[in-house]
């Protein structure tokens, strides 16, 4: 999924692109790879435009509801919103930190298991 989502040739550039680009689903087979997977798509976040971040929150948010961490989803969707380019311009600091305390929390109850 992230060779498509990285600016690649071939790959998306924008958010619109992102909606044409064929991305693979992002379905996640145990709470293990959604962790991996969620810790790739949160330092994607950090460098791409508040539009990009809303896509992958969402891609992020269907795979943790998918394992059942909704704690995860929840705070996805949050940085979802944040980000959506109807909301004019944003913040996503707070956001951005909640999920990624949340990521981190689940790693080390997974850790301590």
């Amino acid at each position: 999924m992230l060779d498509t989502l990285t600016k690649t040739p071939g790959s998306a550039e924008t958010a619109d692109d992102l909606g044409k680009t064929k991305a693979p689903a992002l379905v996640p087979g145990s709470v293990a790879e959604m962790l991996d997977e969620a810790e790739n798509l949160v330092e994607l976040m950090q460098s791409e435009p508040p539009e990009t971040v809303a896509v992958l929150a969402k891609f992020l948010a269907v795979s943790a509801r998918k394992v059942g961490r909704l704690d995860i989803a929840e705070a996805a969707d949050m940085m979802r919103r944040k980000a959506s380019p109807r909301r004019g311009p944003v913040e996503l600091t707070r956001s951005m930190r909640r999920l990624t305390d949340t990521i981190a929390a689940a790693n080390a109850a997974r850790a301590a298991a």
